[in-house]
């Protein structure tokens, strides 16, 4: 026998509506999913929305350029992706641009955005893992999401080049996530994530040896062999042909030169780390497109915090590793070892050069790592005030840091564009004065992008046409 209705006010509730309206308790927990999914989605929006407003549809600098010839002889059924790039292999990130070239005839916007959506995946894949690790709050999500998403890091944003090293990133959050679920299956997928991060970047390779730290702080030594099988064969195909002598990016720029100068390649390597707070100059576009001077003072304070930032990453590690943590460990390994290899390919650049906005991407995640530890394991009052006044900086300076950077970026890719529509017009200045970056075969590459109506060469020439060349820089129109 059903129980009588109840008057409530001017309602009447039978049983029946009883059992189905939720309970407080199911409200509360649905409205905190709400605000975790609200506190991830706001960044991951405000990011795409930055890489949508400010990227335009140009090649920029050499290395876009040489895609061109690369979608050329795709055309012709030629896919040159194993051939070393410098000191790296592409492989995987050819292969997108290449499907990019075929397909959507190489939209440089759209490759942008595609980087994006892969830098947003990696993000949805890195908080399922911090879930396991810690239950996801609001705050820990909005402000991992933040760091996730600086603009510190604007100019591989706006750079279709950087896709291969969204890839490398992508790759390590899904191997590290296949390897966490320990079962054989997983384990497979998880050695195929690690090759296909290899392909992606010579930094990929740096994937081999975080997998095998989850390994061993795993104790699973039966697959630490097979691991071990996997990576060596890797090694010996990813370097069978390759040449070291031609893979530097500069002269100095060799494990040797590191070597035989120890102070300047540490010195690299702290204001390498120290780039999750940018070093601000408001000084015009060649500020953020350069390595434009900076303060003696100034690279001083990013050598200084570089280095705090490293010890308190290196307690970190130590702590977690006692704990057999695995989450911040994983992060911080393989941030460092991005790092190492970013340093032992740069520094003969001077190290100036590791305040470059792309550089940002594995200290961002290395600062993720002391982040998660942090919120699992509080620290003293003290340390959370100057940890909460650290992040209130670095997010308000890389902020206004990024939406400067990404306007001069936007305004100089236009110039490019201009520039490259209109270059046979060019006056009383030569066409280098306005491109970034003209290689010596750009009017070959251009051909080629006319014919095949490759890039902005799609349907964005009237616009440029009818603006005209853009301004000589320092020479007037």
């Amino acid at each position: 026998m059903g129980l009588a209705p109840r008057r409530e006010g001017v309602l009447t509730i039978t049983q029946k509506e009883a059992e189905t309206r939720p309970s407080p308790l199911g409200r509360s927990v649905l409205n905190s999913r709400a605000r975790v999914v609200a506190a991830g989605a706001v960044p991951s929006c405000l990011y795409l929305l930055f890489v949508f407003h400010y990227s335009v549809n140009v090649p920029w600098g050499g290395d876009d350029w040489r895609i061109v010839p690369l979608i050329k002889a795709a055309h012709h059924g030629q896919l040159a992706l194993w051939s070393q790039y410098g000191d790296r292999r592409l492989v995987v990130g050819r292969a997108i641009l290449v499907a990019f070239g075929l397909f959507d005839h190489l939209n440089e916007r759209h490759v942008m955005l595609f980087s994006a959506f892969i830098y947003i995946a990696s993000y949805g894949l890195f908080l399922t893992l911090l879930k396991s690790y810690r239950k996801l709050t609001w705050p820990l999500v909005l402000v991992s999401g933040v760091v996730w998403f600086s603009l510190t890091d604007w100019w591989a944003a706006l750079w279709s080049f950087q896709l291969s090293w969204y890839l490398v990133v992508f790759f390590f959050i899904v191997m590290v996530a296949l390897l966490l679920k320990n079962r054989p299956m997983f384990f497979g997928l998880a050695i195929i994530a690690a090759v296909a991060g290899s392909l992606s970047d010579i930094s990929g390779l740096m994937l081999w040896p975080v997998g095998l730290i989850c390994l061993l702080m795993a104790r699973r030594y039966r697959e630490v062999w097979v691991w071990g099988a996997a990576t060596a064969v890797s090694l010996v195909v990813y370097f069978r042909g390759y040449s070291f002598a031609n893979g530097a990016a500069c002269h100095d720029c060799t494990a040797s030169f590191d070597l035989h100068h120890p102070l300047l390649t540490v010195r690299f390597l702290m204001i390498l780390v120290s780039n999750v707070v940018p070093p601000f100059q408001s000084t015009g576009v060649a500020s953020f497109t350069s390595v434009a001077p900076v303060p003696s003072p100034f690279v001083g304070i990013h050598v200084v915090l570089g280095a705090v930032i490293l010890t308190v990453a290196g307690y970190v590690v130590v702590q977690a590793f006692r704990k057999r943590e695995h989450f911040p460990v994983l992060l911080i390994a393989f941030a460092v070892l991005f790092d190492l290899v970013i340093t032992e390919g740069r520094t003969g650049f001077g190290p100036l050069t590791a305040v470059k906005s792309y550089y940002a991407i594995p200290n961002l995640i290395l600062l993720l790592g002391i982040i998660a530890y942090g919120w699992r394991h509080p620290p003293s009052i003290s340390v959370r005030v100057v940890a909460a006044v650290f992040l209130a900086a670095q997010i308000s300076i890389a902020t206004s840091y990024g939406i400067e950077a990404g306007q001069a970026r936007h305004q100089e890719l236009l110039n490019d564009a201009q520039t490259v529509v209109n270059f046979h017009r060019a006056p009383a200045c030569d066409v280098t004065d306005w491109v970034s970056w003209v290689p010596t075969y750009f009017t070959s590459v251009r051909s080629i992008m006319v014919r095949d109506r490759l890039s902005l060469y799609q349907g964005d020439v009237h616009k440029y046409r009818v603006a005209g060349l853009p301004q000589c820089f320092g020479q007037g129109p």
